[in-house]
């Protein structure tokens, strides 16, 4: 299951945290894998 790109409006000169992370990363797949809401 991949990960939702969110959209932010942001110009392209800056970059979120989440940009400069690794999609690949077991802890990034392990984090959007939770619900957090819960």
């Amino acid at each position: 299951m991949l990960a939702k790109k969110k959209i932010t409006n942001q110009s392209s000169f800056f970059f979120t945290l989440e940009d400069t992370l690794s999609h690949k990363h077991p802890l990034y797949i392990l984090a959007n894998r939770v619900d957090w809401q819960l």
